[in-house]
């Protein structure tokens, strides 16, 4: 028995996509903070890289045990080039608002379409956006505290 429709395959299959993109802008925004000696930044995003990939997984996991069928599509290019600091953070934010809307969308379908797995599993999802736009937010706020300097922010910046 499948537990999961054709449209909620399709729809997860595509935010698969989206949380693996994610990851790959997170990487780049890595690459771009290492490559001007912010190290604390770079593991910063490269924790978010790995966690989004996580998300990717707990998708694809979903598919597999309600009966559906993962399908992984093309992620395409990502930014890897800044104008500064200030420009990734928000660049970050702008994401984490976007995933939180695709979240919502999926949500939405899952109540439209009466599956009450992919509502129970969706509920994690709203919450860790909860957290994602948190911290988004926050990587802001202590830029601004530093007084936009960045090697005084990456010096304080740390993430368990």
């Amino acid at each position: 028995m499948t537990l999961i429709s054709k449209e909620m395959n399709d729809a997860i299959n595509a935010q698969i996509t989206e949380e693996l993109k994610s990851g790959y802008i997170y990487l780049g925004i890595s690459l771009w903070a290492e490559e001007r000696s912010l190290h604390n930044y770079a593991a910063w995003m490269k924790k978010q890289f790995k966690e989004e990939y996580e998300h990717a997984e707990r998708f694809m996991n979903y598919i597999i045990e309600t009966g559906g069928h993962v399908k992984l599509n093309t992620i395409g290019e990502v930014p890897t080039e800044y104008p500064n600091t200030e420009a990734t953070i928000k660049a970050t934010i702008e994401h984490e608002e976007f995933i939180t809307k695709k979240i919502r969308g999926l949500l939405e379908l899952a109540y439209e379409k009466k599956e009450y797995e992919a509502i129970e599993m969706l509920q994690w999802f709203v919450h860790e956006q909860i957290e994602e736009e948190s911290q988004s937010n926050e990587l802001m706020a202590t830029y601004e505290l530093q007084g936009k300097k960045d090697g005084l922010w990456d010096h304080h910046l740390h993430r368990d």
